[in-house]
């Protein structure tokens, strides 16, 4: 999916807040920084736990709002 997409219904409404999140950490992290993913969703584990974390408890994240995170928890890994 295209970053001209991110609102496209039939893209994404059909997934859960959770795979929305696998999704689009993997499309940032292949296409942003040009490598593969690393095995076993090691990063994708944290990177879900960081959004969760980061909830509000009112509604689901949007895509563009999980997208938005990438920087803050790039950040947040050169913390830990």
């Amino acid at each position: 999916m295209s970053f001209n997409n991110w609102e496209n219904e039939r893209a994404y409404g059909s997934m859960s807040e959770d795979e929305r999140i696998v999704d689009i950490y993997s499309q940032a992290f292949v296409m942003g920084m040009g490598v593969r993913c690393p095995t076993k969703f090691a990063l994708v584990n944290r990177f879900r736990n960081f959004c969760e974390t980061r909830d509000d408890g009112l509604l689901p994240k949007t895509e563009r709002e999980i997208y938005d995170l990438i920087p803050d928890f790039i950040e947040h890994l050169g913390r830990i």
